[in-house]
C-alpha cells in the first residue's frame, strides 16, 4: 500500500466518513474557543502567575495519555483472550494515543516545574513512573514496527500492553 493511501478500516468499523467529518469540524470550532478561554477569558493565577496555564495542557494530556494506556492494556488482555485482530488494532491505537499524550505530559511538566520548583525534574515517584510508562509504550510501538510476523507482533506487543 503507498503512503499517500489512506489506511483501511478494520471490518466492523461503525465509523462513517460523515461522523468523520463532523468530529473534524467539532474539534476545528472547540480549539480555537478553548484557546481563547485558556490565554484571554481565565484570569491569572496569583502566586504561580502565567506559568499556571500550563496545567490546562498538562492534567488533560496526563488522563488522556492514562485512559490510552489502560484501554491498550484492556485490549491487550482481551486479544491474547479472543485472538480477534479488531482488539489488537484498538490495542494499538490507545498505545499510539497513549504515548502521544504522555509525550505532551513529560514535556510541559518540567516547562511549569522549573518557574514553580526551581528544577527540571525531581526523583519523585509520579514523575518517574510516567517516565517508565512512556519509555515501555515506546517500546511497545516499535517492537510492533520491528516485527516480520504481524501475528506473532500482535502477541508480543499484548503482552507488553498489559503489563
Amino acid at each position: 500500500m503507498a503512503m499517500s493511501e489512506p489506511a483501511e478500516k478494520p471490518p466492523g468499523t461503525a465509523w462513517s466518513g460523515l461522523t468523520e467529518q463532523a468530529l473534524f469540524v467539532l474539534v476545528a470550532i472547540l480549539v480555537p474557543v478553548c484557546l481563547h478561554a485558556i490565554f484571554r477569558a481565565v484570569p491569572t493565577e496569583e502566586k504561580m502567575g502565567v506559568v499556571q496555564r500550563i496545567f490546562y495542557f498538562h492534567v488533560p494530556s496526563a488522563l488522556a495519555g492514562f485512559l490510552g494506556v489502560g484501554l491498550c492494556a484492556l485490549f491487550s488482555a482481551l486479544y491474547l483472550w479472543r485472538r480477534d485482530r479488531r482488539l489488537d488494532l484498538l490495542a494499538h491505537a490507545s498505545a499510539e494515543l497513549g504515548v502521544m499524550f504522555l509525550t505532551i505530559v513529560l514535556l510541559t511538566g518540567p516547562i511549569w516545574a522549573r518557574p514553580v520548583w526551581g528544577v527540571w525534574w525531581t526523583g519523585e515517584a509520579r514523575l518517574t513512573s510516567t517516565l517508565v510508562l512512556w519509555l515501555l509504550y515506546a517500546g511497545y510501538l516499535i517492537l510492533r514496527q520491528s516485527t516480520e510476523n504481524p501475528e506473532q507482533g500482535a502477541r508480543f506487543c499484548a503482552v507488553i500492553g498489559l503489563v
